[in-house]
């Protein structure tokens, strides 16, 4: 039976600050012409090199002196050759398989495994290479050169179309060829790898058995949502468009991208080979070379962190030519936006990576640096916005950018300090600052009495809802009305009790051990309200 695997990733602790301003830190340089970065589920970075050659970022952020793997010799190198992609086995600590995706002297890509040396866990055993595929390749070019473990255990390729231009040999719908194609196997059974039994092909006579999708054109780095189990990839285009192809993690394979008879969603060949449109599967985002000097798309990573609670699952990617740099998301109405995350001109970006926190990093492939990504939000983070409440919300700071009002989680106004409350409600104000900085305040939850219940206006609010060791507690009256406040906990037994002494006081809750608190207001033996709290 098959053992699934379970995606790790960290839970984060929810912010109050988020950010959409980002920076590119320097980690490490000197490497010749990184194309690949991967973890092994430590803090570790495994930096590949096309030459044909893996070195180590430790955990200290330094650049160890002696390769982790070193196979220059069997490596054809240069061009769209090389060294190209690196996977560490799911079960790496016990078994020290590693698998690399490189072009051996023949021009051929060839899918190998080699084996962590026992004495020392920063060197690989360079003779224990044990090939499991090898594909032939007709040209130089298009070799794709990424791979990946999914979160079902098996091994995924993701096959260039072979090259030249314009899929000469129209490998792309070919059905019996590895070429264009991504590719799923089994490396822990079989000699050397054997079919998974619900590959989409498994058991067509007139399919190669490997394929798990068709008609991709160069997919230059793919991966897999940590957290979902999406499949997102990174598309380099012919003349005018790149795409980013998506795949549910719920699918059964067999989807068909379209090329060469689309490029992204136009119509680019037209043949006997080309399926009808409805059996295709577009991108879920196309870039036009013509509308922007993006011209090689290099498909990153969802964003799985800790650090940038704004872009915490967001598709984050970009351009070897441009050294743009965007991020993708499908917003409320399931439509996927693409926005600028941040513009680093003459950028060979070459490839993306994620540490084993879930943090992103990236490599400059000419000037051989590999960089971090960094909210700067979050690495220097200014004060929440401070409001307060008087039947009208105030941020008393007005020196933002932008004010967007939020009742009960939903946008209710904007671009103003100043908002005054007409509903109950738990409300927010979400500003921007002049460094880009998007900040959140605390929640107050306001209660307003319908007039036909008291003969005077009231209005109530206690907040924070998750607090610590005080309550802040303001009221907006006629008539000279207080109410009394009592706390009961979560079995229904009271616990504290306060009779308000003036519109706005601070009750000291020290004595509440933490847990879940209800407090009821009344007024004359009239009940007001009964807010849930959370003490921490």
């Amino acid at each position: 039976m098959r053992i699934l695997l379970i995606s790790v990733f960290l839970v984060c602790l929810s912010l109050l600050i988020h950010a959409q301003s980002v920076e590119l830190e320097l980690v490490a340089s000197g490497f010749s012409s990184p194309v690949d970065i991967q973890h092994a589920g430590d803090g570790r970075l495994f930096i590949v090199e096309q030459r044909g050659t893996i070195r180590i970022i430790d955990e200290n952020q330094e650049v160890l002196n002696d390769f982790f793997l070193d196979i220059r010799a069997s490596v054809s190198a240069g061009g769209e050759r090389g060294l190209l992609g690196l996977a560490f086995h799911p079960q790496y600590d016990e078994n020290g398989y590693f698998f690399v995706n490189y072009t051996g002297n023949d021009g051929d890509t060839r899918v190998s495994r080699f084996t962590r040396s026992g004495a020392d866990p920063n060197l690989a055993d360079a003779s224990s290479e044990a090939q499991i595929i090898e594909i032939d390749q007709p040209f130089g070019n298009h070799n794709g050169g990424g791979i990946a473990f999914g979160p079902d255990g098996y091994l995924y390729i993701g096959m260039g179309d072979g090259g030249n231009a314009n899929d000469p040999f129209r490998n792309g719908q070919d059905p019996m060829s590895l070429l264009s194609k991504m590719l799923r196997i089994d490396v822990d059974t079989g000699m050397p790898y054997s079919i998974p039994e619900d590959n989409p092909y498994a058991r067509d006579d007139f399919t190669a058995d490997e394929i798990w999708a068709f008609g991709l054109r160069n997919p230059w780095r793919f991966s897999f949502d940590r957290m979902t189990g999406d499949l997102y990839m990174g598309d380099v285009g012919q003349n005018e468009w790149e795409e980013i192809n998506f795949q549910e993690a719920s699918s059964g394979g067999g989807e068909n991208y379209g090329w060469r008879c689309y490029e992204a969603n136009q119509p680019y060949f037209s043949d006997d080979e080309c399926p009808d449109a409805q059996d295709l599967t577009f991108p879920i985002h196309a870039i036009s070379h013509v509308q922007s000097n993006d011209c090689s798309v290099t498909g990153g990573y969802v964003y799985r962190g800790c650090e940038w609670s704004y872009f915490f699952g967001k598709y984050i990617y970009g351009d070897y030519c441009s050294g743009q740099m965007y991020y993708l998301y499908r917003n409320e109405s399931d439509e996927w936006v693409n926005e600028e995350l941040i513009d680093v001109t003459n950028f060979q970006l070459s490839t993306f990576g994620e540490d084993f926190t879930g943090e992103l990093y990236l490599a400059y492939l000419g000037q051989g640096r590999v960089y971090r990504i960094n909210d700067i939000c979050f690495s220097n983070p200014p004060p929440a916005p401070p409001i307060s409440y008087d039947g009208t919300f105030v941020v008393t700071d007005d020196e933002y950018d932008s004010y967007d009002w939020h009742r009960d989680g939903g946008l209710i106004a904007m671009d103003s300090s100043r908002y005054f409350v007409t509903e109950s409600g738990a409300y927010h104000v979400v500003v921007k600052d002049d460094g880009g900085c998007v900040l959140s305040s605390d929640t107050i939850d306001v209660f307003i009495l319908p007039s036909n219940k008291l003969s005077f206006d009231y209005r109530l609010s206690i907040y924070p809802s998750i607090f610590n060791n005080h309550l802040a507690i303001e009221t907006s009256l006629k008539g000279g009305h207080l109410p009394l406040v009592r706390i009961f906990d979560n079995v229904g037994r009271q616990v504290f009790e306060y009779e308000l002494r003036q519109a706005n006081e601070s009750l000291n809750v020290t004595g509440l051990g933490n847990g879940i608190y209800f407090a009821h207001f009344s007024l004359k033996g009239k009940h007001l309200q009964t807010v849930k709290l959370i003490k921490h």
